[in-house]
Parts: structure tokens; sequence; C-alpha cells
């Protein structure tokens, strides 16, 4: 699990869950790289084992593609043509504004 401090507002929003935890990891690095599991597994903070309970989700309802093979290992992509994973981009990217509002308004402020 990340520190709380390094915790985004999607995960805060939503729940430090793994599923949550991929999702936020693929979507903070939408489309600049394509990645192999044990990179998703690495970069989420998910145990190989629980990723590989729900990566089949992911695949099945098209969240995710293969983007190319490189020797063993299959990479994958956040699929941004699925309308249900634009949608997850846009919440993630609402969350992240919410949070910098809340953040903005409720810092206290100092006397001089």
């Amino acid at each position: 699990m990340k520190p709380k401090s390094l915790t985004s507002a999607f995960l805060k929003l939503f729940g430090d869950t793994p599923a949550n935890r991929v999702w936020d990891f693929l979507i903070m690095g939408t489309n600049l790289f394509d990645l192999s599991m044990t990179d998703i597994s690495e970069g989420a903070g998910v145990s190989w084992n629980i990723l590989k309970k729900i990566f089949p989700v992911s695949l099945e309802e098209k969240f995710v593609a293969e983007s190319r093979k490189v020797g063993r290992a299959t990479m994958y992509r956040l699929d941004t043509e699925n309308p249900k994973v634009s949608f997850m981009v846009r919440v993630h990217g609402e969350a992240d504004r919410m949070h910098a509002r809340r953040k903005k308004t409720s810092t206290p402020r100092q006397s001089a």
C-alpha cells in the first residue's frame, strides 16, 4: 500500500483497493507506455497473485488491450477508445480537480 502522502485523490475518493490502484496507475500513465503485467503489478503496488485474479476482467471488458509481445511478455495499454475507460479517465481527472480545489480553500491563511 502507498504511504498516505502519496495516495492519489482518486484512491482517497473511491478507496484504496487493488482494482482501484491498478486503475489509478494505468490512468496516470495513459498511453505513455505499454506495460507488462509485472510492470503493472509493481507500479500499482499490487501483488502478482492479486493482479492475476483481477486482470482478466480488465481484458474481458476491454479496459486494457494487448499492444505487442516482447519475448514471452505480453504488453498492455489502457484502451482509451472504450467509452467506459474514457469515463474513468474523466472521473480520475475530476477527482484530482476536486481535491485541488478543496486543498486550496482549506489552506489556512497566514497573517503578517
